[in-house]
């Protein structure tokens, strides 16, 4: 199964959405290094995220060095941030990653990386989020947890991001198996 391995903004803002639990549904495997699970996760709900199948994953003596390497080319990178690239780079697994600044590196370090926004439809490709009645949803803007819809009902059309007005309409979004 592949390895997705996620910055901190990747699992808080499907959290902060309702819709993390569909997420972990999906087939790929979530990893974060140690040290952003330390410093981020642990007191937020890293437990939790354990328990539905969350990997923290350490680095090895030249990893931290690579880590530290990447921080200080890009000093606006936070130490976790380099530690996820340099994860994600050192074990070719992809990298997922709502900052701008680490996507770049990421890209320019040849690394395969998604925004946030990539989680979003792959729950609706995997059909583990379906349609959405559109008068539950309002559009979206940068701030607000997302899910995809499609208002023409074609799965072959790039869906359209919408927010839920409020987060009861999650369940009505999600599939049962």
């Amino acid at each position: 199964m592949p390895v997705l391995v996620s910055d901190t903004s990747v699992l808080i803002d499907p959290e902060r959405g309702s819709f993390l639990g569909p997420v972990f549904r999906l087939p790929y495997e979530f990893a974060v290094p140690d040290l952003l699970y330390e410093r981020e996760l642990r007191d937020f709900a890293g437990p939790a995220l354990i328990d539905m199948g969350l990997r923290v994953e350490e680095l090895d003596g030249p990893s931290v060095a690579l880590a530290l390497e990447y921080r200080r080319a890009r000093r606006c990178l936070s130490l976790p941030d380099s530690f996820a690239l340099t994860l994600s780079k050192t074990r070719s697994w992809t990298l997922l990653s709502g900052d701008g600044a680490l996507r770049a590196l990421a890209h320019a370090e040849e690394v395969e990386c998604h925004g946030v926004l990539w989680l979003p439809d792959r729950l609706h490709g995997h059909r583990i989020l379906g349609q959405c009645r559109s008068d539950r949803m309002a559009p979206a803007n940068r701030r607000s947890p997302t899910l995809p819809a499609s208002p023409s009902g074609n799965p072959g059309k790039t869906p359209q991001v919408f927010r839920l007005v409020n987060r009861r309409d999650v369940s009505a979004c999600v599939l049962s198996n």
